[in-house]
Order: structure tokens, then sequence, then C-alpha cells
């Protein structure tokens, strides 16, 4: 009698360990599969955001570089670089960024001196055959190139740049066009906009250079943009290492971040980040206890009409 007794209590209080452990079990379960099923979601749009961002810079460079190869064959405008007219020649070159919405350009003679330009007007002299990968691209071996580099105007911003030769009627090269979008705040939103779906999904984007980290950002708090800025520049962000993507939390916001380099003319030291919202371990504890809470309230719910009927 003392044996039966004992193995009733035994019994008794093994029920007591059968529950929690198949809930423990159940919720194990459920946090297994939605971490796989949420990897693959966050995988998948990885990929898709990297095709859109790529196509987007492919794009804007061949649009600069298509509309920079018709304005270089104005008839005018190479009038007025062997004229030497740099005044009008600078007015014509503005009136035609406008016209096709181009954010700078700048032209540079037969030496490759520039004489004129949209952005800082009244600087112009310094030798771009010299002084930046694209004019040495343009007054060395290359007819044309459309690249993103590091700006030789100021070391701190992002610029896509195309350039390409002027020739005479007589085949004489008379100089060079540059059209050219610098890649700031203001890019940076309309891009994460047309490309990444910005106000649906919240997905911003990046630009920066390697020494000085971040130059255009689509992020538009104030808060969150300046402590990603100096994530940036700091010594183990994504930007100094050999890491492509990593799970990064700023203001209590998540996001698995994606780096594309450019590749420059010379050398690869700019590049875009793509910021994905992600769902954090809390969250998936969250959702994953939801779903079981849910999944028990179905299950009593049905075994409640089985008795009832």
């Amino acid at each position: 009698m003392k044996n039966l007794k004992y193995f009733n209590e035994i019994n008794i209080t093994s029920k007591h360990f059968v529950t929690p452990l198949l809930t423990i079990t159940f919720f194990i379960g459920i946090f297994f599969i939605l971490n796989l099923v949420i990897s693959k979601i966050e995988e998948n749009s990885i990929s898709g955001y990297m095709q859109s961002f790529n196509q987007g810079i492919n794009q804007d460079l061949e649009y600069l570089k298509s509309t920079g190869n018709e304005i270089s064959q104005n008839n005018e405008l190479k009038k007025l670089l062997v004229s030497k007219d740099n005044e009008a020649l600078i007015s014509l070159i503005i009136g035609k960024k406008n016209i096709h919405s181009i954010g700078l350009m700048g032209v540079a003679d037969a030496d490759g001196y520039i004489v004129a330009r949209t952005k800082s007007i009244n600087q112009t002299g310094e030798r771009a055959s010299v002084v930046s990968p694209q004019g040495r691209a343009i007054y060395g071996e290359h007819n044309e190139i459309a690249s993103i580099e590091v700006s030789s105007f100021d070391a701190h911003q992002v610029l896509m740049t195309t350039g390409r030769r002027i020739y005479g009627e007589d085949g004489v090269m008379l100089g060079a066009l540059f059209a050219n979008y610098l890649l700031d705040d203001k890019y940076a939103i309309s891009f994460a906009e047309d490309h990444l779906s910005k106000r649906l999904n919240d997905v911003n984007v990046v630009f920066y250079t390697n020494y000085y980290g971040a130059y255009g950002s689509s992020f538009e708090d104030k808060s969150l943009k300046e402590n990603i800025n100096l994530y940036l520049k700091s010594k183990n962000s994504i930007i100094n290492s050999k890491k492509t993507k990593e799970l990064i939390s700023i203001n209590d916001k998540d996001y698995l971040v994606k780096k594309i380099p450019f590749k420059g003319l010379e050398d690869n030291s700019t590049g875009g980040l793509i910021f994905i919202p992600v769902f954090s371990l809390l969250k998936k504890v969250i959702l994953t206890l939801l779903i079981q809470a849910i999944s028990i309230a179905i299950y009593s719910f049905i075994k409640h009409l089985k008795r009832k009927y």
C-alpha cells in the first residue's frame, strides 16, 4: 500500500511537470520556426533592396551620362569655350543644368583647367586633369567616364560624376564637360523614396566616404541621424570592417545594415548603406508568446466545443 501511494504521488507530481514542459517545448518550436521564417523574409528583402539600390544608382548615372553627352555637343558651348568667354559659358551651363535637373556641372579647357562651373562659380582655375580621378581619366586614356568618387572640391562629399571630352569639327579636343550629382541629404531622401519605398517601409540609405563617414542621409529624425553618424565614425562600424552586413540597434530601433561599396576610377573610397528595419530578439519573443497564447486559446475553445456537443 505504501508503494502504491508513493507511485500515485509520483504520478500526480509528474503531471505538474508535463504541462510546463509541453508549454516550453511548444514555445521553443514556435520561436525556432518563426525565426527561420523572419530570417528568410529578411534575406529576401536584402536581395530585393540591393537590386533596387543598384538599379537606382545605374539609372541616375546613365541619365547624367546621356544628358551630359547631349550638352557637350552644343555648338554655342563649343564657341564660348574656344573664345574663352567664361561668363557666358557659366550662364549657358547653369541654364542647361536647370532645364535638365542636373545637380552640378563643370567645363574644363583643352589643358584641363576648370573655366566654368555651376556651383561656387567664382572658384575656377584648378586643373581637373590633375586634382580629380575623373579629370585624370578624361585627360588620360578615356573619352568618357561614369563613376562615384570622393569630391576633389571637398573630401567629405560623395560625388556621382560623369565626364566626356568635347571635340571641335576638326576632331581636336577643345576641353571636357562634367555632369554630376552630390549624394547629399536631399539626394538621399529622394533616392530612398523613389527606389526603396522609404515612406512605406521606413527603409533608409546613407552615402559615405571611408575616411569621413556619412555624407548624405535619408534619415530625417535629427537624433537618430546624429547617432547613426556617430556610429559610422567609430572604429567598429561596418564602414571600417570587412563585413558587408550587420545588425545594429540605435535609438531603440533595430536595423539590418547592408554595405554596398562603390567602385571608383582609382580606388574604392565611397559606398552606400541600406538600413532595413528588422525584428529584434525581444519582438520575436513577444510575437512567439502571442502566437502561443492564440494557439492555446483556439485549442481550448475547440476542446470546449467537443465537450459541449
